[in-house]
């Protein structure tokens, strides 16, 4: 699997309720739903990437208690204090996060 359809499928596995839609030329249409599949936030961006990391940014914001997002705020507090200033979810952190954890670089 690649970065993104981890990230995809632990959002999944945790039940966030999320719909990934193309808009043509416009790029990328993430929605976020709350638990009876009201529309809780709602954004397009250029880019797949842009618009994964902008739901799970959203999903950190607006469920903080959520088993996803602890284990997610856990790693960025643990590369904030390894000096990676950050307090947001990028794919280049998440590059680094998954260098902790293997204990080397991905080659």
């Amino acid at each position: 699997m690649n970065n993104y359809t981890d990230e995809l499928m632990r959002l999944w596995q945790s039940e966030i309720d999320f719909e990934i839609r193309t808009m043509g030329d416009y790029g990328f249409c993430m929605t976020l739903f709350d638990d009876v599949n009201r529309v809780k936030a709602k954004w397009t961006l250029e880019t797949l990437e842009q618009g994964i990391e902008w739901l799970v940014n959203k999903v950190l914001e607006l469920y903080p208690d959520c088993e996803y997002s602890i284990e997610r705020i856990r790693r960025i507090n643990i590369m904030r204090d390894n000096l990676v200033d950050t307090d947001k979810f990028t794919f280049s952190t998440l590059q680094t996060m998954l260098w902790d954890n293997k204990g080397g670089r991905d080659e």
